[in-house]
């Protein structure tokens, strides 16, 4: 099992089975992270991890890597941790961006740093939770304002 962490497992199951914004967002990421946890191979799970964090953290009309960068760094609630937080998206994101565009080989990328994606993306997961239990986003413009606002500093996670 990928998810050791039963409360986050049945955190996620909640989610899942509601009709909000976010369930839909878990629904299709649980569907990728899925697909990484049968891959064979340790390049698709990559990918399919990567995308399971776009389902996420993303946005219906696409992103640039930037702002998904930010998005998951605004998920930290520690803000002098942030910049870290973004810095680790952007490998992971590299590395699904490579595999996507065929320009990496499999010797990069091996079973450890497979482990890492999965930790990262549970740590999304958990994240969005909390943020829709704290903020409340009833559609995909609440998300983005909320991103907004977080970077912004006109809206802060609780301590």
């Amino acid at each position: 099992m990928l998810m050791k962490d039963s409360e986050t497992v049945n955190q996620i199951e909640r989610t899942i089975v509601r009709q909000t914004p976010l369930s839909r967002r878990m629904r299709v990421a649980a569907r990728w992270y899925s697909q990484a946890h049968w891959s064979e191979h340790d390049i698709d799970a990559v990918l399919a991890l990567g995308i399971a964090v776009d389902a996420l953290i993303g946005d219906r009309n696409g992103l640039p890597t930037s702002v998904l960068a930010e998005r998951f760094g605004l998920l930290e609630p520690n803000p002098v941790s942030r910049a870290e937080r973004a810095k680790e998206f952007r490998e992971l994101y590299s590395a699904r961006s490579a595999v996507a565009h065929g320009s990496l080989s499999s010797t990069k990328i091996d079973t450890v740093f497979r482990e890492k994606l999965v930790r990262q993306v549970c740590w999304v997961a958990r994240r969005m939770i909390l943020l829709d239990r704290e903020f409340h986003p009833l559609n995909d413009t609440d998300f983005r304002s909320i991103f907004e606002d977080l970077r912004w500093g006109s809206l802060q996670w609780p301590k």
